[in-house]
């Protein structure tokens, strides 16, 4: 593997090509963007990484950012989107010691209203700010290692919360989801659940069955036969020790006395922020925020006054190297699989379709962008 050509300095600034957007009302655009740099040799700081992209991912969250940039506030000047990355170091700084130039690495820079994230040629990593920068496993292409931070990293932390799945039952809301697929293998492969309990589409659920999934409920068929369906698999396997709700299906809510073991058994409830209904072609600041039955069941479990442990998401880097450690040893045991979508597309020349098909949730899978 060749080493990545640094990019040209003049006047003390690097020009590299990146997708941006200015506010709300103006969609995302291929241009340039300069950085300033210490010299002509030294292009970032000492506590950074220089990275060539490869791919990106993207998430519904950078559409969503996008969304909620208002003109007033935040004016017109170009803001770069994306977060999940893949690529070669190209350079590192002076206090770097766990990377060096021609490491294949993947990792997530997502940043609000900012101009270092994702969607860029070139991209600088503050390694002690940034939410992830690790080694990709030997073998996985970089298409495939820029589908991981977010989604897999969601779905890890989410799962670690529960800190003993071993033997035990799982119910996981939106297998289809790329949380959903990631939390599927984590749960089954590295923690050791003995039954992993899915809802999702016919479309999805042979894809469940696949990445380890020992029961799939179709969900398309209506609230009341899922709610059935789950209430026959408990009379079957018992209650479950964690509900993992990636699609924000607030029904289960009232019922989780029949579904759930209590907090004094280890029973845990996550879910992913938002509303189920939330449209990413027109997103909403609303649509981000939990439902307030869900809101109302957080409360009563943080000041104790609801049997459950109820929580949702909040992806940070306490779970990193965990998570590396979980992914490097699923892959290199054939175990984990990359939910990818049918199409990789172009970065320079697709970025418009590629956001589209995230915003009409049409993908079927990580949607990638290869450089």
């Amino acid at each position: 593997m060749s080493l990545p050509e640094l990019p040209t300095v003049v006047d003390n600034k690097i020009t590299v090509k990146a997708i941006t957007y200015q506010n709300y009302s103006t969609p995302p655009k291929l241009t340039t963007i300069q950085y300033d740099v210490p010299s002509s040799t030294t292009l970032i700081g000492p506590d950074e990484v220089l990275v060539k992209n490869k791919a990106v991912s993207i998430n519904p969250v950078d559409i969503i950012l996008a969304s909620f940039a208002l003109k007033v506030f935040k004016g017109s000047s170009d803001k770069v989107m994306g977060g999940d990355f893949s690529g070669i170091v190209a350079q590192v700084g002076s206090n770097i010691t766990d990377f060096k130039i021609g490491d294949r690495v993947v990792g997530n820079c997502l940043k609000i209203f900012g101009v270092k994230a994702a969607f860029q040629d070139f991209v600088i990593v503050d390694a002690k700010k940034d939410n992830l920068l690790s080694k990709v496993p030997e073998g996985m292409s970089f298409v495939e290692a820029a589908a991981l931070p977010i989604a897999s990293g969601t779905a890890f932390q989410l799962i670690t919360e529960h800190r003993n799945l071993k033997g035990s039952n799982v119910l996981i809301f939106g297998a289809g989801s790329s949380v959903g697929s990631y939390g599927i293998q984590f749960a089954k492969h590295y923690y050791g659940a003995k039954n992993v309990v899915v809802t999702c589409s016919p479309r999805s659920s042979q894809r469940s069955l696949d990445y380890g999934a020992d029961k799939v409920v179709d969900y398309t068929k209506g609230n009341s036969n899922e709610l059935k369906e789950i209430l026959q698999i408990v009379k079957e396997i018992g209650k479950f020790d964690l509900v993992l709700d990636t699609v924000r299906d607030t029904s289960i809510l009232n019922n989780l006395s029949d579904v759930l073991k209590t907090r004094k058994e280890g029973g845990i409830y996550a879910q992913v922020g938002g509303l189920a209904t939330c449209n990413y072609e027109n997103p909403s600041m609303f649509q981000t925020i939990p439902t307030l039955k869900t809101l109302s069941e957080m409360f009563k479990s943080m000041i104790g006054l609801s049997k459950f442990d109820v929580h949702t998401a909040s992806l940070n880097s306490s779970t990193n190297k965990a998570w590396e450690k979980a992914v490097a040893q699923l892959w290199s045991e054939g175990k984990f699989k990359i939910p990818l979508a049918s199409k990789v597309f172009k970065f320079e020349t697709e970025y418009t379709e590629a956001i589209q098909t995230v915003a009409k949730s049409s993908g079927g899978g990580k949607v990638v962008m290869e450089l």
